[in-house]
Formats: C-alpha cells, sequence, structure tokens
C-alpha cells in the first residue's frame, strides 16, 4: 500500500504535469485541480492503510480503527471523483443525488463498524487479513468501485480523444490499473467469508505484486 501510495503520487504529478504543458495558457479550466485532488486521495487513502499495517501489525484495535479513517479518506475520494466527473463530462447536471448516495453507503460502512466492530489480525503467513464485516466490506467496495470506475472512465476517454503520446500512455496505464483494481478488490472483498484467512490474503498479496 505505501508503494502505491507513492506511485499514485508521483503518476499523478506527472500526468498532471503534461496536462499542463499540453493545454493552452488561457484556458480556464479546473480540470487539473480535480484530477490532482483525486490522484492526492487515492495516494492518501493507501498511504493510511499501508502506515497502519506497517506500525500496527499486531494490535488488532488499531487496525480496525485505520480501517475505519481510510473508509474516510475513501469516501471523500469517491465525492471528488463523482463531482470531477460531472465537471468533465456532465457540467449543466447536478452531481449531488450521486455525492448523496455516496455518503448514504459510506455512512451505513461506518454504522455498521460502531455497531459491530471487526478486528484484522496477522495471518500465519505474516499477511493482515482484514477481517471485515460483510456490510462494511460491501460499502467499501461500493466506494471503491465508484472511484476506480470514474478514473477508468475519464483515463479512457483521454486515451481515446488525445494524439500526445505521453498523455496517451499514461492514460493507458492508469485506465488498465484502475480495472484491475476493481476485479482485485472485488475477489477480496466480495469474497466468501467462509474462505480461509491465508487464502484471502494470498491472493490479494498475488494481485498486488502483479
Amino acid at each position: 500500500f505505501i508503494l502505491l501510495s507513492v506511485g499514485l503520487a508521483l503518476c499523478g504529478w506527472r500526468f498532471l504535469y503534461t496536462f499542463k504543458t499540453t493545454n493552452t495558457p488561457n484556458r480556464k479550466s479546473r480540470t487539473g485541480f480535480f484530477l490532482g485532488l483525486c490522484f492526492a486521495l487515492s495516494s492518501l487513502q493507501n498511504a493510511i492503510l499501508g502506515f497502519g499495517a506497517l506500525f500496527f501489525a499486531n494490535n488488532s484495535e488499531l487496525l480496525f480503527a485505520t480501517e475505519v479513517v481510510s473508509h474516510l479518506a475513501l469516501t471523500a475520494l469517491a465525492v471528488v471523483c463523482i463531482y470531477t466527473a460531472y465537471y468533465i463530462f456532465l457540467p449543466h447536471s447536478s452531481p449531488y443525488p450521486a455525492i448523496i448516495t455516496t455518503f448514504t453507503l459510506s455512512g451505513i460502512g461506518i454504522i455498521s463498524a460502531i455497531r459491530n466492530p471487526f478486528f484484522p489480525f496477522l495471518t500465519p503467513g505474516k499477511g493482515i487479513d482484514l477481517n471485515m464485516s460483510f456490510i462494511f466490506a460491501g460499502a467499501t467496495f461500493l466506494l471503491l468501485f465508484i472511484s476506480l470506475s470514474v478514473f477508468f472512465y475519464i483515463f479512457f476517454k483521454i486515451f481515446q480523444n488525445t494524439k500526445n503520446r505521453e498523455v496517451k500512455t499514461l492514460s493507458f496505464i492508469i485506465s488498465t490499473s484502475a480495472l484491475i483494481g476493481i476485479i482485485n478488490n472485488s475477489i477480496y472483498l466480495l469474497l466468501p467469508h467462509g474462505t480461509s484467512a491465508s487464502a484471502r490474503t494470498a491472493i490479494f498479496h498475488i494481485q498486488y505484486q502483479g
């Protein structure tokens, strides 16, 4: 997660630099700012998970707190992604119904975590099983699905429309990574809870290494 956080930050910085240099100086658009904010929040969310796992691997209570804080960061990411998508593609439509729905999904997850706390733990294979409740895992996946779907759509459209080779390459990498992220998290978060913790964690780690 830490490496992913650094990668997202660097990739976002590089893309925004290229985005800025390929646009006309008099074009007043906040697209670059919103895309940068999406990358920053995505990097932050992964950093929270990464450093939480690094420092609190043997403390279930603090790992639980890490997951809740990460969930809040993920909520912010999903909201900004929605707003960015509307700003770019649907400037005359209101994003607030979708944003309210996102806050509702997040709230369901948080309430579920408060009422039925779950406690991540270190597996025999030295991986951390998040041990999420089904409702919290479902809410987390939906927030990730919203965020990554927006990333995929925005950068796939840029890939299709741009003639700049560097922008096209970066857009392809980002859109493909977002699609892989959706598949990866769907397997881990929605995998039946009857599956062993070691198996779930191994699948998750193998996909991230890929």
